[in-house]
């Protein structure tokens, strides 16, 4: 994270029953204004219903919100361990982020999410490589699977995509929100 960045994380891990002692680390960020944390599902369930497209609408407002304080990017992490106890809503947001996966991000926005996978069923973590392909090598985070439609090679699996290995994106590749 360089100097001037932003950090926003998305967590209920701070607060509430499940409260996790934070470090004095973490506190001086806070105080200092380098990060700012979100309730997770105070942002996802505004209403008390699941919403999928809170995640996206909170990282735009967060980048806005970096660049309106002169950071020169902003980097958005979020803790939805949570989210594999409600299975409609773990879905509807899996679905809203494959359509995400789609699109370009601005060079100054990293997202990191994080799901808790040892609480998810083996079909949530596949759903989640799935529409997360990406992997933590040499301290930096790049891409090292695509998800190709079964028209585009080979026989399909029972699911309909198949999953290829990539070593690295070429340059000028939009990476995935």
């Amino acid at each position: 994270m360089a100097e001037d960045e932003k950090l926003v994380v998305m967590t209920d891990r701070w607060d509430g029953a499940d409260r996790v002692p934070r470090s004095r680390v973490i506190d001086a960020a806070l105080e200092d204004g380098h990060m700012d944390l979100l309730p997770g599902k105070g942002t996802l369930l505004p209403s008390g219903k699941f919403r999928a497209e809170a995640l996206e609408d909170a990282i735009l407002y967060e980048l806005d919100k970096a660049r309106g304080e002169g950071r020169s990017g902003l980097i958005f992490v979020w803790d939805l361990e949570w989210l594999s106890k409600e299975p409609k809503d773990f879905e509807a947001h899996i679905v809203h982020r494959s359509g995400m996966a789609l699109s370009a991000l601005p060079s100054d926005l990293t997202v990191m999410g994080q799901y808790g996978l040892a609480h998810c069923s083996a079909q949530q973590v596949e759903r989640v490589l799935r529409v997360s392909p990406l992997v933590l090598e040499d301290g930096q985070l790049k891409r090292n699977f695509w998800v190709l439609s079964t028209t585009s090679m080979g026989r399909p699996p029972r699911d309909g995509h198949r999953t290829i290995p990539r070593a690295r994106p070429e340059a000028g590749e939009a990476r995935s929100l």
